[in-house]
């Protein structure tokens, strides 16, 4: 039996002060850091004023082979750490697969929670709630992102959308031709970040030119009907 663990450790969405104390601890002996990007994750290091320790790089470019090798120097040190460039580790980033096969080969899974721009933003617009549905990335091809937008536009609940901040115009112009006109919309930017923006709209009063540039989260909502009821 394999005794080691891998620990998932959510670190900030933006504000780098936003990090638990227990996920401070496993940074600064994590046994190996497993990281999407080194500059990020070296950033963060900086920030804490911790040395950067030894590490591998999990992203999308990560193959089966180098798996089983990270997988392999894990089992020697007993533990690793696993951080996304922001958030919680696997909730949408490369990390998800890894985890997977991490664990089919033996390994223990932990998680260290930490926050996340989706449950951020349902709280900053008060439906947190309300049941949603978080659609995640909307595909890159131009040809399918029509037909993704178009099959939310039945879905009753509140929608949740991220993008890149170079796809956020392309998005808005987008919703703008599948979405009813009434359809509200929240834009969250660079989320807990002193330059932090928030946009409440409805489609047809969005204005791309009106949003910062930064990492966004889209809400697509109506307003809740109200019960009807004795008091």
């Amino acid at each position: 039996m394999n005794d080691c663990t891998l620990y998932l450790v959510g670190t900030s969405i933006g504000n780098p002060t936003d990090i638990s104390l227990r996920a401070i601890e496993l940074l600064k002996a994590p046994g190996i850091l497993l990281c999407e990007e080194r500059k990020t994750a070296s950033k963060l290091y900086k920030f804490l004023n911790i040395p950067f320790p030894v590490h591998f790089l999990v992203n999308e470019h990560t193959s089966n082979s180098e798996i089983t090798e990270i997988f392999q120097k894990i089992r020697e040190v007993k533990k690793a750490v696993l951080i996304s460039d922001a958030g919680m580790p696997a909730f949408c980033d490369p990390g998800q697969g890894f985890i997977e096969k991490i664990r089919t080969m033996g390994a223990i899974v932990r998680a260290v929670p930490g926050p996340t721009a989706l449950t951020t933003a349902l709280s900053l617009l008060g439906i947190g709630n309300r049941p949603f549905y978080f659609a995640g990335f909307p595909p890159r091809v131009t040809s399918e992102r029509e037909l993704f937008f178009r099959s939310l536009t039945s879905c009753k609940l509140p929608v949740i959308l991220y993008e890149t901040p170079y796809r956020l115009e392309k998005l808005i112009l987008e919703i703008k031709k599948v979405f009813p006109a009434q359809k509200k919309v929240a834009i969250f930017v660079n989320l807990t970040e002193e330059k932090e923006q928030q946009i409440f709209s409805t489609i047809r009063d969005l204005n791309p030119l009106m949003i910062n540039e930064g990492p966004p989260v889209i809400v697509l909502y109506d307003d809740q009907p109200e019960k009807k009821g004795k008091i």
